[in-house]
This record gives structure tokens, sequence and C-alpha cells, in this order.
């Protein structure tokens, strides 16, 4: 563009409708290629005519390029840091596909609370976010057979979830009352909580007589086995502490940090996606192979086949120009 086209808005349209057709590939015929010229056409069009949406368009046509970038191809991701930071839409698609969740009920509760999927994965792991994911984490199907693993060694947590249980009726958020940590267990006429349930492993324990939990007391952070606390005003009391230290949120070690546990889950889960791979090109080897020796036999035997009737046909044909010899001489 010029100088000129580019201080004049009007000409921006201008130059937009006289665009140069852009080289096709072989995947892209010339419908398809008309069809994203008129939408660009239409985006400058309205640019131009909405110059206040301009920065909003840019950034979040940035935003979605830097979203792309991190998630990656469809196999792996381009980098793997930490547990929290895995993409967005991995993590919720990976939750759906491992507990009772439909995407939507998902979506419901992230638009009260954007971090329920995160949240939703500390449940299910019992581990921070902070968890460092080995390299071996980057190829998407051993990340997900290791954190699947995991679940599991935590007592398959989301399973029983479904969108019934984690959509708040009223206020459509996350239902941590329903679905979460710990249950507060009350006895008749008394308003004090006398025993606390922790839902995965359901232990009991029992709440001392100096420990007030009543009714009126808030349940925050029941995402988390080590965070989670009860409280009323500025009176909190982490729930952690009413348990023993081999039962409970203590039965299985909480993963944070740089976690040898978890390299090593991982490293056996890559060992066997590396397997199965190997296992999965020798097959596939011997099933190319196996045609081809196949089809080779099968030709050979067609050609010999051809053969014999050739030379039946060239004996008939002899026979028949003797018959035909004998009848002229005769």
């Amino acid at each position: 563009m010029s100088q000129d086209e580019i201080n004049r808005p009007s000409k921006k349209v201008k130059f937009s409708e006289s665009l140069p057709s852009v080289p096709k590939g072989a995947d892209v015929d010339e419908e398809d290629m008309g069809m994203l010229r008129d939408a660009f056409v239409d985006l400058i069009n309205k640019l131009w005519r909405k110059p206040q949406y301009i920065q909003k368009a840019v950034h979040w046509l940035d935003s979605k390029v830097k979203a792309d970038a991190l998630r990656g191809d469809e196999d792996n991701f381009t980098s793997v840091s930490v547990l929290g930071k895995l993409d967005e839409s991995w993590i919720c698609a990976w939750l759906v596909a491992n507990s009772g969740i439909s995407l939507g009920g998902l979506e419901t509760v992230c638009r009260k609370d954007p971090d329920t999927y995160k949240h939703l994965l500390i449940f299910a792991l019992k581990c921070s976010l902070t968890v460092k994911m080995p390299l071996c984490c980057k190829v998407k199907s051993v990340c997900s057979s290791s954190l699947k693993r995991r679940h599991e060694d935590c007592g398959n947590r989301l399973q029983a979830v479904t969108d019934e249980l984690l959509v708040e009726p009223t206020n459509k958020c996350a239902n941590w009352g329903a679905i979460g940590i710990y249950e507060p267990r009350f006895v008749k006429g008394n308003p004090n909580c006398m025993e606390m349930l922790h839902r995965p492993t359901k232990h009991v324990a029992q709440v001392p007589p100096y420990v007030v939990i009543t009714k009126e007391f808030t349940i925050k952070c029941n995402w988390d086995d080590l965070e989670a606390y009860a409280c009323i005003g500025k009176h909190c009391k982490p729930l952690c502490e009413l348990f023993a230290d081999d039962c409970g949120p203590y039965y299985i070690k909480q993963w944070s940090g740089t976690e040898k546990d978890f390299d090593a889950l991982c490293s056996r889960r890559a060992d066997l996606h590396k397997t199965a791979l190997q296992n999965l090109a020798v097959q596939t080897d011997a099933h190319l192979k196996t045609p081809e020796k196949f089809n080779k036999a099968s030709k050979d035997a067609a050609k010999v086949e051809h053969m014999r009737i050739a030379r039946q046909a060239l004996a008939a044909k002899q026979k028949l120009l003797e018959n035909v010899r004998q009848v002229k001489l005769g």
C-alpha cells in the first residue's frame, strides 16, 4: 500500500477489493479461495467503519495465535512446564473423557469461575498445579495416560461426578458441597460438627470438642485435600488437621513441584507408548509385506494359468490346421 492509502481509510477498502489472487495449494479450490477473499474484504470494511474495534481485534487475534502455538500439533505439545500451564482446551477434553461431566456442563461452571477446570484437575489428581511435567509428556498420549493412571491411583475421583452433581442449580457454579473432598457430619440436636468425612477414602475423623464447626461455617477450597478449610468470618480451621498422618488426606501423597514418583510414572507410560508404537510398526510392516508376497504368488499362478490356456489354444489351432490340410489333400 502507498502512504496515501495508509493515511486515507477509504483507500483501504479499495485496496482490499483489488487484492491479487492468493496462490492456491492442491487442497484449496477456487470456491474456497473466493469465500476467503470475500471474508477478508468484509473484515476490512467493518474495521474501517468501526475503528474503535481495531485494537480489540488485533488483541484477540494475537491471543488466538499464541494459544494455537501453545497447543502444538495434533499429537504433541509445543512445550511443557508445569501441570497448570497445559493447554486449557486439552485439559477440559481430558476431564470430560475421564468423568461423567459433559463439555456443556463444564462450560457452564467455568462461566461462573474460569478456574473451575483447574480445580477439577487438582481434585482428580491430588496434586498441585506446580507439579513439573517431564519432557516425555510433550507427547499428548503419554501425558493423557500418565494423568489417567494417577487418577486411578487416587480412586477415580471424577468417575461418579455428573453434570447434575457438578452444576449448582441456582447459581450455576461448581457445587463443591456435593462433590468436594470433605463432608461435615452433624448429630441431631447438636449444632457442632461431630465427624468429618474424607469422601475419596471414606475415612472419618472425630472432631475434638474444642474445635467448633457449625452449619454456619463454609468449606472453602474443597477441591484440595490439604488446602481445604472451614471458615466463618475470620475464624478458619484447616480440615486436614483433623486426620491422623496415615489416613484421609494423607493416605495418598499429594504431589507438588518436582516429583520423582510422577517422573517414574510418566517414564513407564512413555516406555509402554514406545513399545506399543514399535509393535504397531511391526504389525503394520508385516501387514504390508504379506499382501506383497501374496500378490507375487498370485501373479505367478496367474501367469502359469495363462501359459497353460495359451498352449491349449495353440494346440487346438495346430490340430485344426492339420485337419484342414488333410481335407484339402484328400
